[in-house]
């Protein structure tokens, strides 16, 4: 007899996972639940009088090789648009400023560079980071937002770690893993990095 599965929400997520069974159990009967009048989740396009403006996290990294591999998958490689050469910004203090350079998921490899993000407070308190002795189980992981909060501050967190995963993942950093998030960090942190400014730079 086939199985019957249920997904929860018709988000990027809930389809993914959709799509996934189906190829892994072709004879499966699967029913997408979705409680919003249309599948997408946080993902949507919106017609204003310039022309169509997506919506959501409708980016994606491509070191990390997952998202590819499905697009091109779908088929859709060809349809893949690269952002324009603008660059990141960051809303603080009522204005625009550039994404600090050097920076891996909002995680600053120099704290220097944070200065228009940052008080002068708030930048002692992350640049003594190198400082404090690290705590990390090789093979394991942490929820990334906790880390960077006791390693850089909650600042940190605020403003730069949080509105980048929220760009990506659209979710918090308390609830992803730095190894999930950032492997190549936590590859270098098992190999023996003594903080994390020293693994990301």
């Amino acid at each position: 007899m086939a199985p019957r599965i249920a997904v929860i929400g018709g988000g990027l997520s809930g389809l993914t996972a959709a799509y996934q069974l189906r190829r892994e159990l072709p004879d499966a009967q699967i029913t997408v639940h979705e409680a919003s009048p249309a599948p997408g989740g946080k993902l949507d396009t919106t017609d204003f009088p310039s022309g169509p403006m997506e919506l959501g996290a409708e980016a994606f990294i491509v070191r990390r090789r997952e998202a590819a591999e499905l697009v091109d998958e779908l088929g859709l490689t060809d349809t893949l648009r690269h952002p324009s050469g603008r660059g990141s910004a960051i809303l603080t203090g009522g204005r625009l400023v550039p994404m600090p350079t050097g920076t891996v998921m909002g995680l600053p490899s120099d704290v220097r560079a944070l200065a228009g993000v940052l008080s002068e407070d708030e930048l002692a308190v992350a640049a003594r980071e190198r400082d404090l002795p690290l705590r990390w189980d090789r093979g394991g992981d942490v929820p990334l937002g906790r880390l960077a909060a006791e390693r850089f501050g909650p600042a940190v967190v605020a403003r730069l770690v949080n509105p980048m995963l929220g760009g990506v993942y659209a979710a918090r950093s308390a609830g992803l893993g730095l190894r999930e998030v950032v492997p190549g960090l936590a590859e270098r942190l098992d190999a023996g990095a003594t903080s994390l400014t020293d693994a990301i730079g």
